[in-house]
């Protein structure tokens, strides 16, 4: 203690330290990694927007149906088409994990997508549940060139997805 503390001025101050820990004013956000995979199946056009259905499996085996939802950004240029992804994962709680991402991709002459590589990039932009106020980044690998007769295909596509996660404390 110095020569102008008291302990009352000591334990007011300690006081509102701790308030503001225990409000979370004080803590910084936790921030975790997920990793999954995932595939899914085309459900059908709702006018440009592309929707999928499908299922993601994370690296704690928790799995987690998908709804995709794709829409272009302007119309094919040189061969590549920019997409904006918003996909939601429904856990079996019932907690949501909500994503936005940027991609592109190839397309032929007439503007139809090409089967190959892709990636997207992307936010973690809400969630319920466990996932109340998440906000985060990701980035996602998609393969659409699997063979769709192999035993055990589910889906048209194939993807990994890298996450961080920050939940608000």
């Amino acid at each position: 203690m110095n020569r102008n503390s008291t302990p009352r001025k000591t334990l007011a101050g300690l006081t509102t330290v701790l308030a503001l820990a225990a409000a979370g004013w004080a803590l910084p956000a936790q921030a975790d990694e997920l990793t999954w995979r995932q595939t899914s199946v085309y459900v059908g056009q709702d006018g440009m927007i592309t929707v999928r259905a499908g299922v993601a499996i994370l690296n704690n085996k928790e799995p987690a149906t998908i709804s995709v939802r794709i829409r272009p950004t302007a119309p094919p240029k040189d061969g590549v088409m920019a997409l904006v992804t918003d996909m939601v994962l429904r856990f079996e709680d019932g907690s949501t994990l909500v994503t936005q991402g940027d991609g592109q991709t190839r397309v032929d002459a007439q503007g139809v997508p090409m089967r190959g590589e892709g990636k997207t990039v992307g936010r973690v932009v809400s969630g319920t549940g466990r996932y109340q106020g998440a906000t985060g980044t990701y980035a996602m690998r998609v393969r659409t060139d699997i063979d769709r007769a192999a035993d055990g295909a589910m889906g048209d596509y194939f993807a990994v997805v890298q996450a961080t996660v920050t939940m608000p404390k």
